[in-house]
């Protein structure tokens, strides 16, 4: 009897030591398949991110080719020739009753940058980089256009209001807000680059021809 009681014992010990391996490799398998899930996680938010990142890029790129391309540089070229007293280089004043249609277009350009930031298809950062020069003195220049179209109906240029909004804050942390007071010289200033540019542009093409 004492015998059996020693094989029963022993008997007892072996399983319990399958059991608790058992229960290990369990154990070790489920937290693989815990470490394999978080890895994948992480692949596909790093893969996502990438994406992302590669698709805001290429928005950039489409709107800096459409910003450069011959239809706006005669937007930008209209409104300088419209807005500027061109014997003595000022300012005109802006009859907002009867404003100039390219002032529109490239509020409607600023808007569709407002509309793709908004939606994260380009970041604030990407925009001030590549047409803060230009959406200051313009949004500057067309606060009566905004705020008259706005009486009437509220939500006009929403989204170019609210890239601007964004824009300042990385004007204020990259460059102190050196841009964002634009007064009359400043403006006519800058409208007179936009000729120079295009002039320059002009002859550029003429000469190639």
């Amino acid at each position: 009897m004492n015998f059996n009681r020693t094989n029963d014992s022993s008997h007892k010990s072996r399983w319990d030591t399958i059991t608790a391996l058992s229960s290990a490799l369990s154990a070790l398998c489920s937290l693989s398949v815990v470490c394999i899930g978080l890895w994948a996680l992480r692949y596909t938010g790093t893969q996502i991110e990438d994406f992302r990142k590669e698709s805001q890029a290429q928005h950039l790129i489409e709107k800096v080719d459409e910003f450069a391309s011959p239809r706006y540089k005669a937007v930008r070229k209209g409104l300088a020739e419209k807005r500027l007293n061109l014997r003595n280089g000022t300012l005109k004043k802006l009859d907002i009753d009867n404003a100039p249609v390219e002032l529109s277009d490239e509020l409607a350009f600023c808007n569709d940058l407002g509309i793709l930031t908004r939606h994260g298809a380009l970041t604030a950062y990407d925009v001030w980089g590549e047409f803060s020069y230009w959406l200051f003195p313009m949004y500057a220049d067309a606060q009566g256009v905004i705020k008259a179209d706005q009486k009437d109906a509220p939500a006009s240029w929403s989204n170019c209001v609210y890239l601007m909004e964004q824009v300042r804050k990385v004007e204020e942390q990259e460059d102190a807000g050196k841009q964002e007071k634009q007064d009359e010289d400043e403006i006519a200033s800058f409208y007179s680059s936009e000729l120079e540019e295009n002039e320059t542009h002009t002859h550029s093409v003429q000469r190639m021809k």
